[in-house]
């Protein structure tokens, strides 16, 4: 099906595709693949996709490294990403030009993420200190690590909790939750955000080290507002 991918968009559009190029038909494909969505998330096809914000290469990779003991053969990852909601492998085949391509990118990463500097945890903390204007918001600290080759919001949040991190740096608690502060930082995790439910979220949250669905629900006032909200401001990135 890989050939004829761009067709597949409407059950109706692709009725008259195949018809014309003697293929299977809507309902035939529905069948073997469950349901239409699924076809098109197999194919990298993915709603989202289709709205302007696919997955980077970037983001493509830190996803495989994250679940890497799955990410072996394409049956096994694509049962595994189709549970966990993550992209099947035509999204890689599409970024990278093939699985085995896909799978040595995320080799060199790992191998190039090995060589990075490592930090105690007192390291740390004077970095925190020397830098606390900066720390305003997990976009905004990033943004000057990367321009100044200090350790990324991420691995500072795995030694220290938010709470250590206000009374190092002397910021107000909460500081950085503001509605666009909060949009900052999905707009990096959207594709997951957009498919979860509040349980499903905050388990993701603990691990990356992300404000908890609470935090999202109260700022936005529910939890399909900031869905609507981080659509918007995605649109408004992009244009």
């Amino acid at each position: 099906m890989e050939e004829h991918k761009n067709h597949i968009t409407t059950v109706t559009k692709w009725d008259e595709y195949a018809k014309q190029n003697d293929l299977p038909s809507a309902a035939q494909l529905i069948h073997a693949f469950v349901s239409w969505s699924n076809l098109k998330t197999e194919l990298g096809l993915s709603k989202s996709s289709n709205k302007g914000y696919p997955f980077t290469k970037e983001e493509l990779i830190q996803i495989a490294i994250d679940h890497s003991e799955h990410f072996t053969t394409i049956r096994k990852w694509n049962e595994y990403a189709r549970d966990h909601q993550l992209p099947r492998h035509m999204s890689y085949v599409n970024a990278f030009g093939g699985w085995n391509e896909a799978k040595k990118e995320m080799e060199l990463k790992i191998t190039e993420d090995k060589k990075a500097p490592t930090y105690t945890k007192e390291q740390l903390r004077r970095i925190l200190e020397e830098n606390q204007r900066y720390f305003i918001n997990q976009s905004t600290w990033n943004k000057h690590a990367k321009n100044n080759k200090l350790p990324y919001y991420l691995t500072i949040r795995k030694h220290f909790s938010y709470d250590e991190i206000v009374k190092i740096t002397n910021t107000k608690k909460n500081k950085g939750h503001t509605q666009k502060d909060l949009l900052e930082i999905l707009i990096d995790h959207r594709e997951f955000f957009f498919k979860s439910s509040l349980k499903k979220w905050d388990k993701y949250a603990r691990e990356k080290y992300l404000p908890s669905s609470t935090t999202i629900y109260r700022a936005f006032k529910g939890w399909k507002n900031a869905k609507i909200e981080l659509t918007r401001f995605i649109k408004e990135s992009t244009n």
